[in-house]
């Protein structure tokens, strides 16, 4: 029973040793402000874990070897870091999403009424460019 208490101790040991973990905070870019609820992505485990409401987390992976390290959180900017090493008191700053134009545009039309909206391209900078579009049933063969 001694042996066997000492070599499951051995390979726990020996897990312990080759574990990563990569710890830090993720925060806003531009306000600096910690950001809760990041979901921090260790490599090709799909081992993930949140950020707290401190912005901090601390993901432990299985393998010693350098891994790919991703952070996601909607309404900004996906980001990663590939051949990371295990590492503590990382900072990581995460950019909001800024859409386009042409995105806010085509949400406008998805949201309003649709077919007022959608069938109304309103080009604010340039009005000579805007168009509207009737829609009617077809009748026969065509």
């Amino acid at each position: 029973m001694k042996l066997q208490a000492a070599i499951l101790s051995l390979v726990l040991c020996a897990l312990n040793s080759t574990a990563q973990v990569f710890e830090g905070k993720v925060v806003d870019a531009k306000s600096g402000e910690p950001l809760e609820n990041v979901e921090v992505i260790l490599g090709c485990h799909a081992e993930s874990r949140f950020t707290d409401k401190e912005g901090k987390f601390s993901v432990t992976g299985t393998e010693d070897s350098e891994n790919t390290l991703s952070f996601n959180l909607e309404g900004y900017m996906f980001q990663e870091f590939r051949h990371s090493t295990p590492q503590s008191g990382m900072k990581v700053a995460l950019r909001k999403k800024i859409p386009s134009a042409a995105s806010k545009r085509w949400n406008t039309y998805m949201t309003a009424d649709s077919c007022i909206s959608y069938h109304s391209v309103v080009i604010p900078n340039n009005p000579e460019w805007s168009v509207e579009f009737t829609e009617k049933d077809l009748k026969g063969d065509l």
